[in-house]
């Protein structure tokens, strides 16, 4: 994953093939607000975006978040 400005692209094999823009929204506690925009791939590759920027989404465990209940 490499930064493009204020977005993050995914590579395989050289060819962008998912791009997600993050936006910080704001501070609550110890833990941070960001929104997520989708600009091309599928929803799924936002958590491992996330994941690998080290900002992992609370309650997805599968990809280094705090586990969390969710109902």
């Amino acid at each position: 994953i490499i930064k493009d400005g204020k977005n993050y692209l995914s590579h395989l094999n050289k060819n962008p093939n998912s791009e997600t823009e993050f936006v910080f929204q704001k501070q609550i506690g110890s833990m941070y607000l960001w929104k997520a925009i989708l600009h091309t791939g599928k929803t799924h590759q936002i958590r491992l975006h996330c994941a690998s920027l080290k900002i992992p989404i609370l309650g997805d465990s599968l990809y280094q978040g705090t586990p969390f209940y969710r109902t």
